[in-house]
């Protein structure tokens, strides 16, 4: 199998700038600090959830927006099935519990000039050679077809993706909501 990551000079460029864009708004949100991670982790702190509820709105938006009015020339989904999908989300979170970071907001704190990450990307580079050695024994097996192959939830249940949109945006508002009241509320109880 022959994989390119990205297709064009202009291509690689844009991930470059939209990566620093991505880690200065996760340090803007303090979401590149130790404290604020374990405190996620611990469920003091819900800094993190909202980010990251807040790019999946914005890019759930974005994503089909651009699709509908034809400037993504193809849609591309994960292959990968469910089950594998559940094994690698539990070692990222294993990783994350350990090191008190994910990657990008990992990176985005050696940028911050945090020293303890750097063990984390030693780990993330060996994790990557690893899987990249056995990957072509694994691949067969990761690339099974499943219930959800090829599917995003609008195409599971046979529903208009805006709906999905609508559903996700209105969790999203109501955790932001929810977590402003306990938040206030632990603010007036300290």
């Amino acid at each position: 199998m022959n994989y390119t990551l990205f297709s064009t000079p202009i291509n690689a460029l844009l991930a470059v700038l939209f990566g620093i864009v991505f880690g200065f708004l996760l340090r803007k949100a303090t979401a590149s600090r130790f404290d604020t991670i374990v405190g996620q982790l611990l469920l003091r702190d819900y800094t993190v959830m909202k980010v990251i509820l807040t790019a999946i709105v914005i890019g759930s938006i974005g994503i089909y927006s651009l699709d509908a009015i034809g400037l993504i020339p193809t849609f591309h989904l994960s292959e990968t099935s469910v089950l594998f999908s559940l094994i690698g989300g539990s070692v990222f979170g294993i990783g994350m519990s350990v090191a008190g970071y994910c990657p990008g907001t990992g990176i985005a704190a050696i940028a911050d000039g945090s020293k303890d990450m750097l063990f984390g990307v030693v780990g993330m580079i060996l994790g990557s050679v690893i899987f990249n050695h056995f990957s072509p024994t694994l691949m067969p097996y990761i690339g099974q077809k499943d219930f959800a192959f090829k599917h995003t939830i609008h195409t599971l249940f046979e529903i208009p993706s805006w709906v999905v949109i609508v559903a996700i945006a209105c969790i999203w508002g109501a955790f932001v909501i929810l977590v402003r009241k306990y938040e206030r509320k632990n603010l007036l109880s300290a």
